[in-house]
């Protein structure tokens, strides 16, 4: 599979012209190249629903489901209605679709100078024991401590 997709993906490049192309090589056993694939895969896009969910059953009958939500944008309810589907009838699938699409973590990208990174870094340091504190469902402290600094701001805002 892997070797297929590194084969296609260079006839692509050589198409419009690149002779080589940077890669990583990564020793992993089944699950995690699955997993790490799957995380690959999720920063842009949508999932197969079906594809996804098969996937995760079996990743996790290989991984504990805390070392799977550290990698992907999932919280454990979503996480727990992904491996379900296809396992009910046709409205309890849908209904557990439905929790799976709302539950899911969703990526925001954003390019910063190194000296913007530096202040966001360090202001998400500083932030991180209160975003433990409330972080709740998600498995994304980060995440959760940049939802609270921006909610903290638009808090000031309306009291001005």
């Amino acid at each position: 599979m892997r070797c297929s997709r590194a084969t296609r993906e260079l006839q692509a490049l050589r198409q419009v012209g690149y002779i080589s192309a940077p890669c990583v090589m990564v020793d992993l056993d089944d699950a995690h190249a699955r997993l790490l694939a799957q995380a690959m895969n999720h920063i842009q896009g949508q999932d197969d629903l079906g594809l996804r969910a098969e996937l995760l059953k079996e990743v996790l009958k290989a991984l504990p489901q805390q070392e799977i939500l550290s990698i992907l944008p999932e919280t454990c309810e979503s996480l727990k209605a992904m491996a379900c589907l296809g396992q009910e009838t046709i409205a309890e699938y849908l209904q557990r679709w439905q929790q799976a699409q709302g539950a899911r973590l969703k990526h925001l990208q954003f390019q910063l100078t190194q000296g913007q990174l530096e202040v966001v870094e360090e202001a998400l340091k500083r932030f991180l024991p209160q975003a433990r504190k409330a972080q709740g469902e998600s498995p994304n402290v980060r995440g959760t401590g940049l939802y609270l600094l921006c909610r903290r701001f638009l808090a000031q805002e309306e009291k001005l």
